[in-house]
């Protein structure tokens, strides 16, 4: 049976959370040194993100703390109150198309706004942050695409039998789950390696 109340509690925090945490860091951005401490916190959350593939049970808040590790079991209240059936596709699809929606809009501006200034300072430093917190929770959800297995026989997904593993659906979850192993599981890292190397080809990491 489903808290309606906590259900909706607990999804308004959660967003509450995400916001609170991008203006911080957006309010910090000048500072090298807050910057770097941000940056460890994130290295903290990708670590404490990887310990959830493991298999242990573990109590239910300790998926709420992490960034981006949406709370599925509510989402699944609140679509079951407005007779909407939730089901692992939406979760997929949320993880992905939901972040994008704020990562697209910082991109464009930092490329729009003036050069070197204070606001896209700010907007770039934002979104590598988000970038950061983004990389492991979505690679996750994109993994298990690839896990099958049969029940009742039929081929479904592990994570959630009532999605079977056959039919333009699935294949397209799995499109999408192959494009983010590339761009983001492969092309993240690669740009950031070029671009540190480039700034240390140009001198721009030297300690002064």
């Amino acid at each position: 049976e489903c808290d309606m109340f906590a259900s909706q509690l607990l999804l308004a925090l959660f967003v509450a959370s995400v916001l609170v945490l991008a203006l911080y860091v957006r309010s910090i951005a000048i500072s090298r040194l807050k910057m770097l401490q941000i940056k460890i916190l994130s290295t903290f959350f990708q670590i404490a993100e990887l310990t959830t593939m493991i298999n242990v049970q573990w109590p239910q808040w300790v998926y709420f703390s992490l960034p981006f590790q949406l709370p599925v079991a509510d989402s699944q209240c609140l679509a079951s109150a407005s007779g909407t059936s939730w089901s692992f596709s939406y979760t997929f699809y949320s993880y992905i198309y939901v972040p994008l929606m704020v990562f697209i809009p910082l991109y464009i501006f930092t490329r729009l706004a003036e050069n070197k200034s204070p606001k896209k300072m700010k907007a770039a430093n934002l979104l590598t942050f988000l970038l950061t917190l983004w990389y492991s929770p979505v690679l996750k959800i994109a993994s298990v695409i690839l896990h099958c297995g049969d029940f009742e026989g039929r081929k479904v997904l592990t994570a959630d039998p009532t999605i079977a593993c056959t039919g333009d659906s699935f294949w397209l979850m799995r499109a999408h789950s192959a494009v983010l192993v590339l761009l983001v599981g492969l092309g993240f890292p690669l740009y950031t390696y070029l671009s540190v190397r480039r700034l240390k080809i140009l001198g721009k990491l030297d300690a002064t």
